[in-house]
């Protein structure tokens, strides 16, 4: 983080805007409850699912083209490339979040 307050700031509401992702996120998995499985709430998460792909996530990303190029360009990072071809990156789906193919867009 920058040493400047006013930088220091930014890179904290930065982190406020992750944080909220990753809840509306999960939110996706768990509408109703977060104590309850997925399985009791699928059909509440296929509502959920479509709302935050059309509302949440279509309106976000062309607000903030520098952060779609940040993941696009650390993709990209040679240092990173034996790491992401390795055994020790999880999969898509055994991270944080599990991937429900049903969730997706169809």
């Amino acid at each position: 983080a920058p040493a400047d307050m006013a930088g220091r700031l930014w890179v904290h509401q930065l982190q406020l805007t992750i944080a909220d992702m990753v809840v509306e996120a999960h939110d996706v998995h768990h509408p109703i409850a977060s104590g309850m499985y997925y399985e009791g709430q699928k059909v509440e998460a296929l509502r959920r699912a479509s709302d935050f792909r059309t509302k949440r996530m279509a309106t976000l990303m062309p607000k903030y083209p520098l952060l779609s190029g940040l993941h696009e360009r650390v993709a990209k990072l040679r240092e990173l490339q034996d790491y992401f071809a390795s055994d020790r990156r999880l999969p898509f789906g055994d991270g944080i979040f599990r991937h429900y193919p049903e969730l997706d867009k169809h």
